[in-house]
């Protein structure tokens, strides 16, 4: 389970080695060598999926990384921020879905910037309409300072 979420997070298959090469300083050189058979079966069992077409990470060139820039009124950060975290909760049961992180501007606490990976523009926009209309979107919409800002990148892997 940990290796699958360290790969759809964007860990590369080398880092997961090399955390398992140190790991066995500390846990012993048993418990490493579990770890490498796990990764092993991962790792066969992705590239398995991803040979049938099915990859839930499809290819790195088609994932999108969604910026949504929220900033809350005065006076409601905490509530806004329980029903951003509970948005993005909700997100993972949606299919493309691949992770999120959320900050929280330490200088301005009703700014908050969530950082969302979808496995394509598709999944991204479709998920966006289905969503836009539920109860959490409605409750969170009263507390917002302005509309939200949603900008849709990827990466360049040219660098």
């Amino acid at each position: 389970m940990h290796i699958h979420g360290a790969l759809n997070v964007g860990c590369s298959r080398q880092e997961i080695v090399e955390i398992i090469i140190q790991m066995a300083v500390y846990a012993g050189f048993p418990a490493a060598l579990n770890g490498m058979f796990a990764a092993k079966e991962v790792f066969q069992e992705r590239d398995k999926v991803a040979r049938r077409g099915n990859c839930p990470m499809a290819s790195a060139e088609n994932v999108v990384t969604v910026v949504w820039n929220t900033w809350l009124k005065p006076g409601v950060e905490a509530e806004g921020l329980r029903l951003t975290r509970q948005v993005w909760s909700d997100m993972r049961s949606f299919d493309g879905y691949v992770s999120h992180q959320i900050f929280i501007d330490q200088d301005a606490p009703g700014h908050i910037i969530a950082l969302a990976k979808w496995r394509s523009r598709v999944d991204a926009d479709a998920v966006r309409e289905k969503y836009k209309d539920s109860e959490t979107i409605r409750q969170l919409t009263p507390l917002l300072a302005r509309p939200r800002d949603r900008w849709v990148t990827r990466e360049d892997f040219s660098a």
